[in-house]
C-alpha cells in the first residue's frame, strides 16, 4: 500500500509540474538574468532583473555577430556574465526561457515541445533561433588541437564518447595519455593514438 501510494504521489507530482509548464510557468530556479516571484494569484512566475538582462543581450548579440568563441568568452565575462563552468554560455544561448518559451519535456508517449511563457521574454525569438541555427552549424567540441594533443576532442572512445587528455606521473617522468571521460577505466597511451 504504501509503495503504490508513493507511485500515486510521483505521477501526482510529475503531472503537476507539466501542467505550470504547459501553462506558461517556470517551476525552477530562475536562470541568469532573471529572478524568481510570485504573481497576485500566489503562483510562481518569472521577472526580469534588468542590470544581468542587459549581460544576457549582449552575450546573444556578440555570439550571433561571429565573434571568435575565446573572445567571446573574455568579452562576456568582463562584462559581468559570472556563471561558471564551460558550458555555462552554451547553456544560456540554448535556454528558450530567455525567448519567453518553456520546454515541455516528452511523457506518455506525447513529444518535447515548446510553449509560450507568461514572463516578459528578455530578447525575440527570431534572435533565439537564429543563435540556435548557429549553435547547430558549429562542432560541437572543440577541434582546435593543442601541440602537446592533436587528437584531444577529435578522436572517439568505442563508447562513442570524445576522448580528453592529459599527463600522468611515472616513476621517472610524465606520460601522455587520452582517456574517455565517460568509462574512466579507458586510458589509452599518446603514443598508441598516434600510431
Amino acid at each position: 500500500m504504501a509503495n503504490h501510494e508513493l507511485l500515486n504521489i510521483r505521477k501526482r507530482t510529475t503531472q503537476g509540474i507539466r501542467n505550470a509548464i504547459a501553462s506558461g510557468r517556470v517551476v525552477n530556479n530562475a536562470p541568469y538574468g532573471y529572478i524568481n516571484i510570485r504573481d497576485n494569484q500566489g503562483k510562481p512566475t518569472l521577472q526580469i532583473e534588468e542590470t544581468k538582462a542587459i549581460n544576457v543581450r549582449r552575450v546573444f548579440e556578440q555570439f550571433i555577430s561571429g565573434i571568435s568563441l575565446p573572445l567571446f568568452i573574455k568579452e562576456a565575462r568582463a562584462n559581468g556574465f559570472n556563471r561558471t563552468g564551460k558550458s555555462a554560455l552554451m547553456r544560456l544561448l540554448t535556454n528558450p526561457v530567455y525567448a519567453g518559451l518553456l520546454r515541455l519535456p516528452a511523457y506518455n508517449g506525447e513529444p518535447e515541445r515548446l510553449v509560450k511563457a507568461i514572463h516578459s521574454p528578455i530578447i525575440s525569438e527570431a534572435v533565439f533561433w537564429i543563435a540556435g541555427e548557429k549553435i547547430n552549424g558549429q562542432p560541437r567540441y572543440r577541434t582546435v588541437p593543442k601541440d602537446d594533443f592533436p587528437l584531444r576532442g577529435i578522436i572517439k572512445c568505442d563508447c562513442g564518447w570524445h576522448l580528453t587528455a592529459s599527463y600522468s606521473k611515472g616513476k621517472k617522468k610524465y606520460y601522455m595519455y587520452y582517456s574517455c571521460p565517460k568509462e574512466r577505466n579507458r586510458n589509452y597511451r599518446e603514443k598508441l593514438c598516434t600510431n
